[in-house]
């Protein structure tokens, strides 16, 4: 029997990721009825089948690896020190920020959530200097709510909807 390999479970991990919130889209994005603009389920929808393929092709490739090519790289794995591993950590912040823009998004506002999420994620991540950490953290949710704006897809406001409407 073989033994299954990171990417057998990092494509486990990805397909039942997706499938998940795949399910739990329907009761955290609302449909406009009778709007002419794409349906705000589009992009979450797209991404979501994305991940979902892609933790399928990461499943087959852990099974077409052979004997010899997992020895190769265990080999090449201890001269690296783990250079590029995936520790429980890591999967553990990614899990606590796509659990806290869920539960703040309606209130907080998406792109205020986000802009939290992404900036924390960057500091436990030790991402240096400071300066980009909050470049980064701010302008990558703004364009991403611009996006969606361009295709007539809003994103929940929060409390800020009664200042700004």
């Amino acid at each position: 029997m073989q033994k299954l390999n990171a990417s057998f479970y990092q494509g486990l991990f990805l397909v039942v990721f997706a499938l998940f919130f795949i399910a739990v889209t329907p009761s955290q994005i609302d449909l406009y009825e009778g709007s002419d603009a794409l349906s705000p389920r589009l992009i979450p929808y797209f991404v979501l089948t994305m991940l979902g393929i892609l933790g399928i092709v990461l499943i087959l490739q852990s099974f077409r690896k052979s004997k010899t090519e997992t020895q190769d790289k265990a080999v090449s794995d201890q001269s690296e020190e783990g250079k590029g591993e995936t520790s429980f950590r890591d999967l553990m912040i990614f899990i606590g920020v796509c659990i806290f823009i869920l539960l703040t998004a309606e209130f907080l506002g998406y792109t205020f959530a986000a802009i939290i999420a992404l900036i924390a994620t960057l500091i436990a991540f030790k991402v240096k200097p400071l300066y980009k950490v909050i470049i980064i953290g701010v302008i990558v949710p703004i364009l991403i709510e611009l996006l969606y704006r361009a295709l007539e897809i809003y994103l929940p406001l929060g409390f800020w909807e009664n200042i700004f409407y």
